[in-house]
């Protein structure tokens, strides 16, 4: 968080760490650049233990950075994983409840 205020100048209150898994580290957890509690899944969400790390995947392609090879780095990256919008609309489908109603039209919600 001291990172985030001083880099973006976006400051959180303090004890604050669930806005900011919610609206940032989440995503990157999503979009599989970040990790979430890859060596003890067991912890609870709300858990001040809970830790997140770069993805393997992630990190390939950022180690390239700057070298020849950067461009197919990212592509393959970028190939390998779900865009995020994919996921989203993934989750959005699946949690749609279809009604039917007495006159035959029918409405997901």
């Amino acid at each position: 968080m001291e990172f985030i205020r001083r880099a973006y100048h976006v400051s959180y209150a303090p004890n604050t760490r669930e806005t900011v898994r919610r609206q940032v580290l989440h995503q990157l957890v999503l979009a599989n650049v970040a990790d979430y509690n890859l060596f003890a899944p067991e912890l609870p969400t709300n858990s001040p233990k809970a830790h997140y790390a770069i993805s393997e995947a992630a990190l390939a392609a950022i180690r390239e950075f700057g070298g020849r090879d950067w461009l197919r780095a990212v592509q393959r990256f970028a190939s390998a994983e779900v865009r995020l919008a994919e996921v989203f609309e993934r989750k959005r489908k699946t949690t749609s409840i279809p009604v039917r109603f007495p006159g035959g039209a029918a409405l997901e919600l």
